[in-house]
């Protein structure tokens, strides 16, 4: 497993998308589970040294809130809550790309984070805050599009080429980790399944009309302020 940057910049073209507020709490995945009998969220807690400790996510005071992201889950736990809310609410959700991920992250802007280069403990959870577990989805402001905790609080699987890569940082990153073009392959063989690692749900633009039975404030955004 490692923690990467790009070397450089590439340019990339992106179809309109729309992306989640918010990751996928603890409340939204217990639904889930309740309803399918899937296997219930655990894996380790790694520090920036690589110590490492293990539990099951849901019997740890620091992560099973309602209102917390989820954490410890891998590839086909993903692929299968999706696969079950899309379902249950008539609209396909995949996780974002990495590119979609980075590019609701900046929000229009070209430094290392939304607000400029370097991290802010008023405006992300991450190893300098010292809080060492996750904080209920936001908490801290969001970025100008409306995203919250894309910096910080859990590392966010996204997808690429069919893999998923860890995407933004958690609460126990050093500043070093942090940033826009930061990403983890923490999906290698044997997949890591961390207590920092989350996901947050997107969909092409064709699947994000709003419909009757959608909440009065959205939990779907556009990814740029005049649309999709």
């Amino acid at each position: 497993q490692g923690l990467n940057r790009p070397r450089v910049p590439i340019r990339v073209e992106l179809n309109d998308y729309y992306l989640a507020q918010f990751t996928v709490t603890n409340k939204m995945y217990r639904e889930f589970v309740k309803a399918t009998d899937h296997r219930k969220p655990e894996g380790k807690l790694v520090d920036f040294y690589w110590a490492s400790s293990s539990g099951a996510t849901w019997e740890l005071a620091g992560f099973k809130a309602d209102n917390l992201p989820v954490t410890g889950i891998a590839q086909g736990d993903i692929s299968a809550f999706c696969e079950w809310l899309s379902k249950k609410e008539g609209r396909k959700y995949r996780p974002a790309t990495i590119y979609e991920f980075e590019y609701a992250n900046r929000a229009g802007t070209d430094t290392l984070f939304w607000w400029g280069d370097r991290p802010d403990t008023r405006k992300m959870n991450y190893g300098v805050s010292h809080i060492g577990h996750p904080t209920p989805v936001g908490s801290y402001p969001p970025n100008p599009w409306g995203f919250y905790d894309t910096h910080g609080n859990v590392w966010e699987f996204c997808a690429d080429n069919g893999r998923l890569w860890a995407m933004g940082g958690s609460f126990n990153s050093p500043q070093r980790l942090t940033g826009a073009d930061v990403w983890a392959n923490f999906h290698d063989s044997p997949p890591l399944q961390l207590l920092s690692t989350g996901f947050r749900l997107g969909c092409d633009a064709s699947e994000g009309r709003k419909r009757p039975s959608d909440l009065a404030e959205p939990t779907v955004l556009a990814t740029r302020p005049s649309g999709p």
